[in-house]
């Protein structure tokens, strides 16, 4: 259990590195990942500035941007709150993920150069890393790295900028789905497999390693948002 000031210490924005709005985004955003502040949860600004040690303007700033993201709700009468997934909603976006993003595997099987392979290849070594520290912040980050580079080989700009609009939610739901018991290193041993299919130009084999990896993970996710209390 996370206590209010471990939780204020996780949350404290630095002076003067950076910008400082860029920071209480990230603060923020990342306290909602990491469950620090829970789906349908109030976020009173008051509350929010004492915690993240800034103004409210840039409070009010950042939950703008984070509802723009999806990460947010702004409910009338109640004001703004962490926004929540269902698991049907959650069940949809995963079905299409899967045929899109075992489509765009084929692709790059086909189309990735040895550059593109061996940028993967080191993705993958960096996620087992980051799995070996319990780093899922890191993890995510990787994955997002694994995935973009991966549409980028695929060399389908408008599939990679369609699926990069559902980053955000995507990223939340990975959140959920790698912090599942023994998730995280089941994730890392299907990238490997989605990785021999593409060093060995296997169209098909990679569509079905990644659509694999997706359908896996919808039933992670969608079992934890079944548990989670309304």
């Amino acid at each position: 259990m996370t206590t209010s000031d471990q939780l204020k210490r996780a949350m404290s924005v630095s002076r003067p590195v950076g910008n400082l709005r860029t920071q209480v985004v990230e603060k923020l955003r990342q306290g909602i990942i990491d469950g620090h502040f829970a789906p349908g949860a109030r976020l009173i600004e008051r509350e929010l500035c004492d915690l993240l040690g800034v103004s409210r303007t840039l409070v009010r700033e950042a939950l703008r941007q984070l509802e723009a993201e999806g990460w947010v709700e702004n409910v009338p009468y109640r004001g703004p709150i962490v926004a929540a997934t269902s698991a049907d909603e959650a069940r949809q976006l995963y079905e299409i993920r899967a045929v899109l993003e075992g489509w765009a595997a084929k692709r790059c099987a086909e189309n990735a150069t040895d550059k593109d392979l061996a940028e993967l290849s080191g993705l993958v070594e960096q996620l087992a890393a980051a799995e070996q520290r319990g780093d899922l912040k890191q993890m995510l980050d990787v994955l997002d790295a694994f995935h973009e580079k991966l549409l980028q080989a695929a060399g389908n700009q408008m599939l990679a900028s369609y699926l990069q609009s559902l980053r955000s939610r995507l990223r939340r739901l990975r959140g959920i789905s790698l912090r599942q018991p023994g998730r995280a290193r089941q994730t890392i041993e299907e990238k490997r497999i989605l990785l021999d299919a593409l060093k060995q130009r296997d169209g098909e084999e990679a569509r079905k390693a990644r659509e694999q990896h997706v359908l896996t993970a919808a039933r992670n996710v969608t079992a934890a948002l079944v548990k989670q209390p309304s």
